[in-house]
């Protein structure tokens, strides 16, 4: 065990790849590389970076995929944890991850044949568990958890267009009023929002007009016989079903909870990056990494 140990960390120290062992973390390495450069040349004063750009996304992709703590990542590289963390607050305040994910399934629904925007989307919710560390806390009386809640808007093929996070004691209505406003400012072919009953009332009705959308709700399912497949509704489940692959957001740890969102939005960019990075039209060949 100590050998293989000692062989990912020089893995990870010399080359800053993967070997191919996780094709999806190459191919979301060589985007962020390119997303970093090309928001560098815009900059136009600051010093000049010193540490390898490569070797720090390659940390930050091990970090949320296997959820290890920041101080550990000095185990397995030669940069220093603090240096990886500088950097990711650097780039989260900045809106890197945000950004460079939404670029990437830009390019995804183009290979689809998608030019435009999407016309619809499907909101929806999860709550999870926080550690003592994190900076914001609540309990969902009704799903029994004490931590905080993703509010998620996803495109018809469960990629996210728009993330947020609260308190887990929050109201699903009052999470899709954030998220509508950013509808209203940057989506403008949106017409119709989907949600289950969580989302009724006549109040978050009338701002989602207001947003220039048609709020639409329909029971998903009952305690009797669960989660029932409603449409396209059922595709932001699956998202979901990706998140639980990342462990950094299986619990939410971060005192800034925005970093929460930041690592979703990492967890999305790599694996939009990995279906790009594959031969096949649809990318659906060993969909989930």
């Amino acid at each position: 065990i100590g050998k293989m140990l000692h062989r990912n960390a020089q893995t990870i120290k010399q080359g800053f790849g993967f070997c191919g062992l996780f094709p999806d973390a190459d191919a979301f390495v060589d985007a962020a590389a390119k997303e970093v450069a090309a928001m560098e040349a815009k900059r136009r004063r600051g010093r000049a970076r010193k540490a390898n750009v490569r070797q720090i996304m390659a940390l930050i992709w091990v970090l949320c995929r296997s959820g290890m703590q920041w101080r550990t990542l000095s185990l397995v590289s030669e940069v220093h944890w603090t240096t990886v963390f500088y950097n990711f607050q650097a780039w989260s305040r900045r809106g890197l991850w945000r950004r460079l994910a939404k670029r990437l399934i830009g390019e995804w629904r183009q290979r689809m044949g998608y030019e435009d925007g999407p016309s619809a989307l499907v909101v929806d919710s999860r709550s999870t568990k926080s550690a003592p560390s994190c900076g914001e806390h609540g309990i969902d009386g009704g799903k029994k958890v004490k931590g905080v809640k993703l509010h998620i808007l996803v495109d018809k093929f469960g990629l996210p267009v728009e993330m947020t996070v609260s308190a887990a004691n929050v109201g699903d209505r009052d999470g899709l009023r954030e998220m509508l406003v950013v509808v209203h400012e940057e989506m403008p072919t949106v017409r119709d929002v989907l949600g289950d009953l969580s989302y009724s009332g006549e109040e978050i009705r009338y701002e989602a007009r207001l947003a220039g959308v048609s709020l639409k709700t329909k029971r998903c399912g009952d305690k009797k016989s669960g989660f029932v497949p409603t449409e396209v509704r059922w595709v932001v489940e699956r998202t979901f079903g990706w998140f639980a692959q990342w462990r950094r957001i299986a619990v939410a740890y971060e005192r800034n909870v925005s970093h929460f969102v930041d690592f979703a939005w990492i967890a999305i960019a790599s694996i939009v990056a990995a279906r790009l990075s594959r031969p096949s039209k649809t990318g659906y060949v060993n969909d989930i990494c």
